[in-house]
Parts: structure tokens; C-alpha cells; sequence
């Protein structure tokens, strides 16, 4: 709603009352009265535009907006809908680390730990100082570097062995197992 027919919408009522309170006087006559107002309502007809539904991408097209909705996305779980919005910065704004970094967040979620590595690199390479980069994210991209992550289904193996070697009394350590795993 623009600021024209708010202003309008406010001063409806002070408007309505000086019309009727000049036409029972007798001061304006009321066909002068109707053809104003059916002319006010054809330009406003006019001059307002049509207000359409937007999309979320549509109504944020500032690049910290949408990297906001991407973050937004990718922390509810909506891993497509983000790279759909990290796709449209990269056709908007070109390649930028902040977008890398996003994109290496999305894969590693997804479990392609390598692809995540490629792109965290491209990200830290760039020395972008906007780019925040928590610590807790440089190890562990630092441990996919070294080959320190494992799947949830190696993990729990691991784990169950462990505790299946804690029962015999023996040493895990001995046989390769930590407790950090």
C-alpha cells in the first residue's frame, strides 16, 4: 500500500464530513459532489498498481538478504531450496566466497565431505574478511582434511566394538580404537 492512499485512508473521514456537512448547507450541490468522487476513484483506479504475491526470493533481492534466507533454509534442513537461492546469487553477483562457504556448509551436511573440503578451501582462499568462519568449522573441515570424520554408521560400529572390547577387558587402544571416535 503506497503512502498516497494511507494519507487518503487518514483523511477519509475529515473529508467525508466536510462533504456532507457543505452539501446539507447547500454550499456545494451533490452532482459536483458525485462526479468528484467517481473521478478520484477512476484515477486511483489508475494510478494504483496492482499489488501481485511475492515470493521470499522475490521480495529479498539484496545480497545479505538472501544469503540470510539461504542460511535460514539450510538450517531447517532445506538443502535444495538454499542452493536454488545460492545458484541465483551466483548468476547475480558472480562467484563469492561467502556463497563457496555456504555451498561446502550444504555438502557436508549432505555427507559429500570431499565436495565440502573443495569448496571450504575455495572459500578460505579468497581472505575475504566479511567471510565468518567459526572455529568449530575450521576443525572440523580440518578433520575431513586429515580423513578424521567417519559416517554415523562407522561411528556406531566403532563404538559398539569399543564397548565389546571394554567388556573383555582389553585395551581398545590397542587395537586402533580411541575413545574420540
Amino acid at each position: 500500500m503506497g503512502i498516497g492512499l494511507q494519507l487518503l485512508i487518514g483523511f477519509a473521514p475529515l473529508l467525508i464530513t466536510t462533504i456532507v456537512f457543505l452539501v446539507r448547507r447547500k454550499l456545494i450541490i451533490a452532482p459536483v459532489v458525485m462526479i468528484a468522487v467517481m473521478g478520484l476513484a477512476i484515477t486511483l483506479g489508475f494510478v494504483m498498481p496492482t499489488q501481485t504475491q511475492k515470493t521470499p526470493i522475490e521480495e529479498m533481492s539484496g545480497y545479505d538478504e538472501m544469503f540470510y534466507l539461504a542460511g535460514s533454509y539450510i538450517q531447517n534442513g532445506k538443502y535444495d531450496e538454499a542452493e536454488n537461492i545460492l545458484n541465483q546469487i551466483y548468476h547475480k553477483y558472480g562467484d563469492t566466497a561467502k556463497g563457496a562457504l555456504y555451498k561446502a556448509r550444504i555438502k557436508f551436511l549432505k555427507g559429500d565431505y570431499d565436495a565440502a573440503l573443495v569448496l571450504y578451501e575455495k572459500a578460505k582462499e579468497t581472505g575475504d574478511e566479511d567471510l565468518k568462519i567459526s572455529d568449530s568449522e575450521t576443525k572440523l573441515f580440518v578433520k575431513i582434511e586429515n580423513d578424521e570424520i567417519v559416517d554415523i554408521y562407522t561411528a556406531a560400529a566403532n563404538e559398539s566394538m569399543i564397548k565389546y572390547l571394554n567388556s573383555q577387558n582389553l585395551d581398545p587402544k590397542e587395537y586402533g580404537y580411541n575413545n574420540d571416535m
